[in-house]
């Protein structure tokens, strides 16, 4: 995850990011593919530098990858009688987690799987997260019909004895709902203290941008002046929370932000003479990574906590690409190209 400091206060405030001196380019390596896969890409990395992401063909053969800090590579497999995985996200221990089918799954430190627990009346669900606690957050969803529901799977805990009546053991699968006047709920991160942030949905399918705390409610997260939508994609540690505000129902729009601990939203700002930015991931550092416009396609870059906005750069023959997770040491993976994951040094 990334953070970004603020640089201004005001009251709910919309500050526009000024582009400071760009930081040197970092060096950008390809992860090597599983054998007999023509596309690949990142999607989380730990402190030990061990990334995760999939790795497969255009005919739907697909698993999830572990790269360890040097390269090697780990076949994350599908639960038995599936065709394909992905892996989404990982923590300090190497625990991955994602999904194989319409299962929802956690891969062990040793390559064991569980599969998490599934919610009635829903048909697929997959993990997106998952703290260094062993609590999980993702989705469950219907198909065909758009309705989602975020959720946290929380490490199973014994009440404490002596207990109190107000002790209570959260379920292992834990519905977190939307806004009161809304109908359906997606969840994207969580951080150790097991807040999770993503997005309310209404009827009408405009998103707000949200966080649940431990007690499973949800909470509207500051408005962006002047926007149609919002969505909360990454929190650190210290509770920043980066995403994007789109300012109407076009994507073209959306601008990256980054809501503050004091209540106000800063706008990340964008490449210049580019209108669109989104921000995926705020590092316990104050780095934020995520995606600029280009004049082909999006572009993988990073704000830094001065709050300069710079380019990290693509693989020679690509020229579309975006950034998705860093670790505190700055090293961040994405993907370049649409089919190759990558990793910036």
């Amino acid at each position: 995850m990334l953070k970004r400091v603020a640089m201004l206060a005001g009251t709910a405030a919309l500050l526009v990011g000024m582009a400071a001196p760009a930081a040197a380019v970092p060096v950008i390596t390809e992860l090597p593919m599983l054998p007999g896969s023509t596309q690949a890409s990142a999607f989380d990395i730990n402190e030990a530098g061990q990334s995760v992401g999939y790795s497969g063909d255009y005919a739907g053969n697909v698993h999830g990858v572990r790269w360890n800090a040097d390269g090697s590579k780990t076949d994350l497999l599908p639960v038995p009688g599936d065709q394909n995985a992905r892996a989404l996200g990982i923590n300090n221990a190497g625990v991955a987690v994602g999904a194989s089918g319409s299962k929802a799954i956690r891969w062990n430190a040793d390559g064991t799987i569980a599969i998490l627990a599934s919610v009635p009346g829903y048909d697929e669900a997959l993990a997106f997260d998952i703290n260094d606690a062993g609590a999980v957050v993702g989705n469950v969803y219907k198909l065909f019909s758009g309705q989602d529901l975020a959720v946290r799977w929380n490490p199973r805990r014994y009440l404490p004895y002596p207990h109190k009546a107000s002790d209570v053991i959260r379920p292992a699968a834990e519905k977190l709902l939307p806004l009161r006047d809304d109908a359906y709920s997606w969840a994207n991160d969580i951080n150790e203290d097991g807040v999770v942030v993503g997005r309310s949905i209404s009827a009408q399918y405009q998103d707000h941008a949200v966080k649940w705390g431990k007690d499973g409610v949800a909470v509207a997260l500051p408005a962006v002046p002047g926007a149609f939508s919002s969505e909360a994609r990454g929190i650190n540690k210290q509770g920043v929370i980066v995403g994007y505000a789109q300012m109407d129902s076009t994507i073209a729009t959306r601008v990256a932000v980054r809501w503050n601990l004091d209540g106000t939203v800063t706008n990340l700002g964008t490449l210049p003479g580019r209108p669109y930015g989104d921000a995926y991931n705020v590092n316990d550092n104050g780095l934020i990574v995520g995606r600029s416009e280009g004049a082909n396609g999006y572009i993988p870059v990073q704000w830094t906590p001065n709050g300069s906005i710079s380019e990290l750069g693509m693989l020679p023959q690509d020229n579309d690409g975006q950034a998705r997770a860093s670790n505190t040491k700055g090293v961040i993976v994405g993907e370049s190209g649409g089919i190759h994951s990558v990793r910036w040094n």
